[in-house]
């Protein structure tokens, strides 16, 4: 969550009041507000790449794709490039912020308090808000210059050009996807957790019984945090998520 703060508040920044030097040259020009933004982000997902291959499951081979993809997006954008475009798309951490702060809610057990039902049901809004009526037009902006790159000035990179193209469509697809998963929810009215976040659902069978619980992956030094469980069956569940 404090990432996701981090990086809204870079790409507000950037919407708001843009550095000189990139209204001269949006492509290539240089942005010390960007490099750190995306030196964090790339860190950040290079770390919640390492977080799921060690706790996630099958399930989580999206995520994965979805978190060093990311990861590599940032770390091209360091070279200088497109530093004002890659600060925006930041903003689609704003729905991942609400994702993780609902996800919290549940790690600390108050899954059904007033703000986490708030969360729940805003969520949804949030992100069509950023991720569609926002996402959307920027991608097509974004692919425009990245056609009229190639085509007059050949760009440095072909490939590190073809790749973001290709995650740019990509993620404009998922998007829609986990739109829709987000609006469905889980057949109980809670929204699911999409790639975005690095909190990851895990549904394990503890004491005879099925228990969702949620391995807190936002803070690396959380520990997996067992709701509505008496102690005997936290400490079984503690051992079993460590060998997930």
């Amino acid at each position: 969550a404090l990432f996701d703060l981090v990086a809204v508040a870079g790409a507000v920044k950037e919407l708001v009041n843009p550095e000189d030097s990139l209204f001269h040259d949006p492509i290539y020009g240089f942005s010390s507000h960007s490099q750190f933004h995306f030196s964090v982000a790339s860190g950040y997902f290079f770390w919640a790449t390492g977080t799921t291959l060690v706790f996630g499951s099958r399930k989580t081979l999206l995520p994965l794709i979805h978190h060093f993809s990311c990861a590599l997006t940032f770390l091209f954008t360091l070279r200088p490039f497109l530093h004002h475009v890659g600060n925006v798309f930041l903003l689609f951490q704003a729905s991942t912020l609400i994702l993780d702060l609902h996800a919290v809610g549940r790690i600390i057990g108050a899954p059904s308090s007033g703000t986490n039902r708030s969360l729940r049901v805003f969520h949804p809004f949030v992100f069509f808000c950023v991720r569609i009526c926002i996402g959307v037009p920027l991608s097509f902006f974004f692919l425009g210059d990245m056609a009229r790159l190639v085509a007059v000035r050949g760009g440095h990179s072909y490939f590190e050009i073809a790749f973001l193209v290709m995650f740019n469509i990509l993620i404009n697809v998922l998007n829609f996807y986990w739109l829709w998963t987000n609006l469905r929810g889980d057949g109980e009215g809670r929204p699911e957790y999409a790639a975005g976040s690095c909190t990851v659902m895990v549904r394990e069978r503890v004491d005879g019984g099925d228990q969702d619980w949620m391995k807190g992956l936002t803070v690396p030094m959380l520990k997996v945090e067992i709701l509505r469980l008496d102690p005997d069956a936290r400490m079984k569940g503690l051992r079993k998520a460590e060998l997930q």
